[in-house]
């Protein structure tokens, strides 16, 4: 609960402050994006505009660095060493971060090429969560659900999502045509994760009690 509250209540205060002065600072402003930075280049002393570019940058490094880690480990501890080399060496599994790290920077990089703003970032990150927000919430309650149904969330997700906006030419900054993006990839994803949470087997039922046991999701049943 102090996480939720400090995240998503407070910490976004002082963006949100800057930003409303930036649109009655700089009202005709033709790229929006830049009121951020107009307001700390104007207003902010030259010590203060210097941190604040040491802090992007960190900010930026770490995140990226833990972004690709995270894929990393994805690949490494949810898939290689779970289903494919149950039995691999730590040597084998540091090549294969390694190799997921390499391949997540340059998707990384095709994908951010083909953006024209953050915003555009930012609602390919909403519609792929959106996809998947179905099997996230429902593995608490449906004990059928595997690793498999998450992984076929977020990779049908991802799919959908950006085959409708460079194949089927779907344009998200037009609202009516992300209303669409966001609908057809929520039901073809929910469609897909669950028929194969249906085809495959599921966790064995030592390890769902492990998990009740630690987690305690529901009081009732």
């Amino acid at each position: 609960m102090w996480f939720q509250l400090a995240h998503d209540s407070l910490r976004p205060w002082p963006w949100i402050l800057t930003v409303l002065a930036a649109l009655v600072l700089y009202p005709d402003l033709q790229d929006p994006e830049t009121g951020y930075i107009r307001v700390m280049i104007d207003h902010l002393p030259p010590q203060l505009r210097g941190l604040m570019l040491a802090r992007f940058l960190a900010a930026n490094m770490s995140t990226i660095a833990t972004n690709l880690n995270w894929g990393a480990s994805y690949q490494v501890n949810d898939f290689h060493r779970r289903f494919w080399r149950p039995m691999a060496t730590e040597k084998e599994l540091v090549r294969v971060s390694q190799a997921a790290t390499v391949f997540l920077t340059m998707m990384s990089a095709v994908v951010t090429f083909n953006m024209d703003s953050i915003t555009g970032a930012w609602k390919l990150l909403i519609v792929t969560g959106a996809g998947t927000g179905g099997v996230l919430l429902l593995r608490w309650y449906w004990w059928r659900i595997n690793a498999w149904s998450e992984m076929s969330a977020m990779a049908c997700a991802f799919i959908v999502s950006v085959a409708l906006q460079t194949l089927f030419h779907l344009d998200s900054d037009q609202p009516r045509q992300f209303a669409y993006i966001m609908l057809i990839t929520v039901s073809i994803t929910t469609v897909v994760w669950v028929a194969v949470t249906l085809v495959t087997k599921p966790e064995p039922m030592q390890i769902l009690e492990s998990f009740y046991r630690k987690t305690h999701p529901s009081r009732q049943g």
